[in-house]
């Protein structure tokens, strides 16, 4: 976190909640106190203002600019990659959830690759559900209940027409900012994947909202949280899923890491891991207790 004096340039460039402004020796002493005691305070103002940097003020959007007065390049010629997000869902209830967070992703390009896992859908009902929200590329596809899920995961790799592609469930939460932020991650790690390994998880059965793993963000590892990972399509058609109906994405990211390339855990930011008080709607058979332990 940053805390100035006034300066006509981090008002031009920054609100107050991002990089903190002081004119007085109290309340320089009160704002740094409240930085060193609330570690939220801290965490969540660097990372809107780091988000600010990545989206407008990079050394990237400099060199633009000067070769845009320059004559060198034509204005808006430069341009983020664009994201599919991959969802393979068995359960028909879900579909407009998925749609709605899809749609709700700011900053980025996007196309939903959908996959009904043992049922089918009237597709034009849900394409005009998307269509409706902005989101005006969807790929349609259908497996029966007997296709193991890393199969069906390689079915919707092939179909995707974005550079990268992110594992996204039909169940969890995702902020407006996931994809974007996913990107950025991305770019500035060097790795092949990224994705969550800090991350919260809501436990319908009893209301909690827990933040698991706090202390694998911002580091690379060799694992990330299924429903998060995030890479150039390039690399899932190269590290294809094992065709089994758990632990797919843990094999993954192991062919990943075997070949050398590097997976990074990003911010636990905009991702919430919901656990349903039916427990048995999930792949993996970790109890609420074992999770609050």
């Amino acid at each position: 976190p940053v805390v100035s004096t006034p300066s006509a340039a981090i008002e031009a460039f920054f609100p107050p909640d991002e990089v903190f402004t002081v004119s007085e020796p109290d309340e320089a002493e009160n704002v740094l106190r409240a930085l060193v005691r609330s570690p939220e305070l801290r965490d969540r103002s660097t990372h809107r203002a780091q988000r600010r940097i990545w989206s407008q003020h990079t050394y990237a959007h400099r060199a633009d600019e000067v070769l845009v007065a320059a004559g060198l390049r034509e204005p808006g010629t430069r341009r983020r990659p664009t994201v599919t997000a991959l969802v393979s869902t068995h359960r028909p209830h879900q579909l407009e959830h998925v749609v709605r967070a899809v749609a709700a992703q700011r900053d980025v390009e996007v196309q939903l690759a959908l996959l009904t896992h043992g049922f089918e859908v009237d597709r034009r009902t849900v394409s005009r559900l998307a269509a409706g929200l902005g989101l005006a590329g969807v790929v349609h596809l259908s497996a029966d209940a007997a296709t193991p899920l890393g199969s069906c995961l390689n079915l919707l790799v092939d179909a995707a027409d974005g550079d990268v592609v992110a594992k996204m469930d039909d169940d969890d939460l995702y902020g407006e900012h996931y994809l974007s932020d996913q990107l950025y991650a991305l770019d500035y790690s060097g790795a092949r994947v990224v994705g969550k390994q800090a991350h919260y998880m809501h436990l319908e059965a009893t209301g909690a909202t827990v933040l698991r793993f706090a202390e694998r963000e911002h580091r690379y590892t060799d694992f990330v949280m299924g429903p998060t990972i995030v890479a150039a399509r390039e690399v899932a058609l190269a590290h294809r899923f094992a065709p089994v109906g758990r632990g797919e994405d843990t094999q993954f990211l192991g062919d990943v890491v075997e070949a050398g390339g590097l997976v990074y855990a990003a911010d636990r930011y905009n991702f919430v891991q919901v656990r349903a008080a039916d427990s048995g709607t999930h792949t993996w058979t970790l109890t609420d207790t074992e999770v609050l332990a």
